[in-house]
This record gives structure tokens, sequence and C-alpha cells, in this order.
């Protein structure tokens, strides 16, 4: 096994902490932004070695749907106008139309609660078709988090 990454989210990838777990473990971070970063903010965080970016959609809690607007179109332009690296969007991505919309702005699509959501609802199957059949008319790639532990069952 290969670990190469890492994404914390509750641990900001500018701390010392983090980068001590990073130099150590010869990591890169995934530097978790949001679309309230500042310009100022975003400059720090990406001039720090990455992998990728990890762009949260809102600042709602958790799985309560995408919000789709000017500030997170802005967001990822100013991104990617910062990094070369890769741009995965997540935080909210509920529907096929949300998955769909940042597919068309982003390299990844990062995908929790849903994922958990229709685990729960004994969707699984159907919930899974749907992702494929998108990502392969797509062509894109898809993360699938588990930041929601409480509700995982073994």
């Amino acid at each position: 096994m290969c670990i190469r990454d890492r994404i914390i989210p509750d641990l900001p990838t500018d701390s010392e902490d983090s980068f001590a777990l990073t130099q150590n473990l010869k990591l890169k971070s995934v530097p978790v932004v949001s679309v309230n970063s500042s310009f100022e903010r975003l400059t720090k965080l990406l001039n720090i070695p990455h992998s990728m970016v990890y762009l949260m959609s809102g600042t709602q809690v958790t799985g309560k749907g995408l919000q789709a607007n000017k500030n997170l179109s802005q967001q990822i332009k100013t991104i990617r106008k910062t990094s070369k690296s890769k741009l995965g969007v997540g935080f909210g991505i509920q529907s096929i139309k949300d998955l769909k919309w940042v597919l068309k702005r982003a390299d990844i699509a990062i995908i929790g609660s849903a994922f958990i959501e229709a685990r729960e609802q004994g969707d699984l199957e159907n919930f899974s078709l749907a992702l494929k059949n998108v990502l392969d008319a797509e062509n894109a790639p898809i993360s699938i988090l588990n930041n929601t532990k409480s509700r995982v069952h073994s």
C-alpha cells in the first residue's frame, strides 16, 4: 500500500503540526479551501507543495446541498489561475445535476454524505450505477469520502 497524500480538514495545511506530519511521512498536502477563502489565504496555501486542491462548495452543514453560485464559480476560476494541480470540489453534491455542474468546472467530484445516505436508504446500487453512468459520459474521476463516521455501519 502506498500513501502519498493527506487530507485533514480540521488541521490547517499551514499549521506547524500539519507541516511536521507531512514532512515526517513524506506526504503531499491537499489544502482544503472554501468559497470564502481570501486570495491571500489561497495564495499562501497553494504555495505549500500539494497534489490537489479540495474546494468546499459552501459553508453549510455537510449534506445540505451544493451551493452552485457566483462565489463558487469565481473561486474555481481563481484556483485554476493560481494552481496547476487537480481541483476537487465537494461538500453538498447530492444529485446528478450537482455532479454534472461540478464536473464541468473541476477535475474531481468529492462525494461524502450522499453516498452514506444512499447506503442507509438501501439504494446504494442505484446510486452507484447513476454515478457510473455520469462518470463514463464525462470521462471523469470521482472521490468518495466518508466524513460522517457516526453514520457508518460495519
